[in-house]
């Protein structure tokens, strides 16, 4: 794998995620996390609480228009951050998030991180069914404008007719694949938005989210198994997507 997928020492992940999609038991209080919390106290000091926000907007037939009720704040869980803000677990009552911000290390680095942190959180929630696993990296190339041929770069350019001029001024898009077999979706979102702070670069975000839908307990063991799998996705959907000359600027 190491020749398919070299290490990049310079990677332009902006920021990787791995994540479970929890239904929590219907008596779960969230002051079962406050265990968990003091555990991790010394590697992630920073907590901030994360709130849901939602008003109503109701009509009335008599008034002949509509008012907005309070907007009410409702407890979802907390972001614990590492003291150098790098690192981020989500604890939520809808599940676990663990989150790598720039300079990214490596898989082999944040995985384990990840992994002994969940079995923290699956262990405060008890029961509980985990409904979706996902790996998402988000990338951030930069492309140099001057004669910049994408065919150069990326091994899927974006599709446009001859006749439109070259110069492309933003660009989305959106594939979703699916191994069958393992139930796994590879969601691959491109875009361009120039940066009118610089010119001289484009950048070119690559975002890739690999998941599965699931319907099994917190407490299985196979549970993190699976994440191997997810991530050949992403690292294939990734190197896949790039041309040498594209990998070489990163390495």
């Amino acid at each position: 794998h190491k020749d398919m997928f070299p290490h990049l020492n310079s990677a332009p992940i902006t920021e990787a995620l791995i994540d479970i999609r929890v239904e929590p038991p219907s008596n779960f209080e969230l002051s079962a996390l406050d265990e968990m919390i003091n555990e991790v106290k010394t590697n992630f000091p920073i907590k901030k609480d994360r709130f849901s926000l939602s008003a109503q907007f109701e009509l009335s037939a008599l008034q002949g228009g509509g008012r907005n009720s309070p907007v009410s704040r409702e407890l979802l869980g907390y972001w614990l951050y590492s003291s150098d803000e790098k690192e981020i677990v989500q604890i939520r009552k809808d599940g676990f998030t663990f989150n790598r911000l720039p300079p990214y290390t490596s898989w082999e680095d944040i995985f384990p991180k990840a992994s002994k942190l969940w079995e923290k959180y699956a262990q405060s929630i008890g029961e509980g069914r985990v409904t979706r696993i996902a790996v998402r990296y988000i990338n951030r190339l930069l492309f140099p404008t001057e004669g910049l041929l994408f065919e150069d770069y990326l091994t899927t350019p974006m599709p446009k007719p001859q006749i439109l001029p070259n110069v492309i001024s933003k660009f989305t898009s959106n594939i979703w694949t699916l191994d069958e077999a393992n139930q796994i979706v590879i969601s691959q979102t491109q875009l361009i938005e120039p940066d009118s702070n610089n010119l001289n670069t484009l950048p070119f975000i690559l975002d890739i989210e690999v998941f599965k839908e699931l319907g099994t307990s917190v407490s299985d063991e196979t549970l993190l198994q699976q994440f191997g799998l997810l991530k050949e996705w992403e690292n294939k959907a990734f190197f896949g997507s790039l041309k040498p000359k594209t990998i070489d600027m990163y390495i």
